[in-house]
């Protein structure tokens, strides 16, 4: 979660700012290139996080699945199971991926520069 406040949020937000003419094709493909090894990374950082949420939820729901839980119905019936904290860490998770994916879909002209440079 720390990671895509420091890694990402300000990369994306200002990206851009230095560039004296936005629509300079040149200029456009000189912020992409180096911008690369930061797409990369939000990449591989949303895949990641992808497969968490979806093991989470799957974790989840074998909780709540007597099937699932059949060799151990104990402990999923146990009242010493604790999800909040799994609740919170995830919340926070889902609103950074939001953030991260409201930057980008906001901000016009990094958009622009890559549809230009792919």
């Amino acid at each position: 979660i720390q990671e895509a406040q420091t890694e990402f949020f300000d990369q994306f937000l200002f990206y851009g700012e230095s560039f004296k003419d936005s629509s300079n094709e040149t200029d456009a493909m000189k912020g992409v290139a180096t911008m690369l090894p930061t797409i990369h990374k939000a990449v591989t950082f949303v895949d990641h996080c992808s497969k968490v949420v979806l093991n989470c939820i799957q974790q989840l729901n074998s909780l709540r699945d007597h099937q699932a839980t059949s060799g151990s119905a104990s402990f999923a019936a146990s009242p010493e199971i604790h999800v909040q904290v799994m609740y919170e860490k995830l919340s926070k998770l889902l609103a950074n991926l939001l953030i991260i994916d409201n930057i980008i879909l906001g901000h016009d002209s990094l958009r622009g520069h890559w549809a230009t440079y792919r």
